[in-house]
This record gives structure tokens, sequence and C-alpha cells, in this order.
């Protein structure tokens, strides 16, 4: 919806200017976008964004090579499909995709698993195994010693 020419020109430089007292206090800024943004991933965090959601699977997003490639600039957040997984998959897909999306995003930190867009149409059933499975397969270990400022 926005060409790549009007977001760099002109989106790029006036979100910078937004973003910048956010920054100066510390605060972090996550960018919620949809569709396949990976052709703007760097902009983003050339504008400041210390994280992206949500990583939509259905448009093409894929979240390993997007960890791969930003995961040390990004926090990644999604991609969790609810377009079809959590709609019409069965547990034992939504089991799967769950654990795929921990293994390819969570080492090193820096992810936090969750939907690509709203749960309207998602089972029940399918929500709660997403749930569980995060629950058994998705901690980060305790960080001992851990100072909240």
């Amino acid at each position: 919806m926005i060409s790549p020419f009007f977001l760099r020109e002109e989106w790029v430089p006036r979100i910078k200017r937004v973003i910048a007292p956010l920054k100066r206090k510390g605060i972090k800024v996550l960018l919620h976008s949809h569709g396949n943004v990976n052709e703007f991933i760097q902009d983003f965090i050339d504008m400041g964004f210390d994280g992206l959601h949500p990583i939509e699977p259905t448009s093409g997003m894929d979240l390993g090579q997007v960890k791969e490639k930003y995961g040390d600039r990004l926090v990644l957040v999604g991609n969790i499909d609810v377009c079809y997984l959590l709609r019409y998959g069965s547990t034992v897909e939504v089991s799967r995709e769950t654990k795929k999306c921990i293994e390819q995003a969570a080492p090193g930190s820096g992810y936090c698993l969750s939907t690509s867009g709203q749960l309207s149409g998602a089972t029940t059933e399918n929500v709660i195994t997403m749930s569980k499975t995060l629950i058994r397969y998705g901690t980060y270990p305790k960080l001992e010693n851990l100072k909240v400022t």
C-alpha cells in the first residue's frame, strides 16, 4: 500500500522524528505492520523500531530468515497463523507450528510467540493448544540476579 520510494523519502524521516523522543527516554518501540515487509525491515530499524509484529507466514514472511538476518537488532513478535492454522488446523498442526516458531526464533532471546493477527475465528481448542505448547517449550531459562530498573 506504500511504495518503497514514498516510504524511504517521506515516511522514514517523519517516523524517525516521532520516535526520537521515545528513544531518548529509553522507551522501546514496536511496529505492527501486516503483509510481507521483508523489503522494509532495515528501514524500520533505521527509523528506530525495536520490534516487529506480526511476521505473517501467509504473506510469505519466513520467521527463521527474519531471525537470522535481523534477530540481533529486533525483537520478533508473532508468526502463528490465524488465517488458516488457528481456525481450521488440527491441534497436532498447531503444536508442530508453535514448536517450529520457538525453535527458529527463540535461540539467543528476542522472540515473543504470538499470533499473526486477531484471534477472531480461531478455535478455542487451537488457542489452548498453542498456549500449552508455548508453556511447555517456550520458556527462557531463569535469569539469575535479574535487576529491573
